[in-house]
């Protein structure tokens, strides 16, 4: 459940307690699940802003980075709670594979495009 809430926008983080509160209830999820689950969500919402602010201050060039990383971090943890362990970690070992072949391909282009013949 607190995967599920670290997804939603800051102003639903309360229905996500909500419903970690219904789990409880109804004895779907245990206390400890519930604690950090509540743990996450308010860890999400007191550190958001510093994040944010952080993030508005870096250069273009490093922001874009960054976001290319956290696009990575979420394509396997939505892979981790869609297929399971074994299949997300084959699945980056591929795009990981295929992203060294795209830059040695591209560097390779790089070096010969001034030798080409036309």
């Amino acid at each position: 459940m607190h995967s599920i809430i670290t997804f939603l926008p800051d102003g639903m983080q309360i229905l996500g307690v909500a419903a970690i509160g219904l789990a409880v209830i109804f004895r779907f999820m245990g206390i400890r699940a519930a604690t950090r689950g509540l743990f996450v969500a308010a860890a999400i919402l007191l550190v958001s802003p510093f994040i944010q602010s952080f993030f508005w201050s870096l250069p273009l060039w490093l922001m874009i980075l960054v976001a290319g990383v956290v696009a990575v971090v979420v394509v396997r943890r939505v892979a981790l709670l869609l297929l399971g362990k074994d299949a997300a970690n084959e699945m980056m070992g591929s795009l990981a594979a295929n992203a060294v072949k795209g830059v040695a391909r591209l560097s390779y282009r790089m070096v010969t495009f001034p030798f080409r013949r036309r």
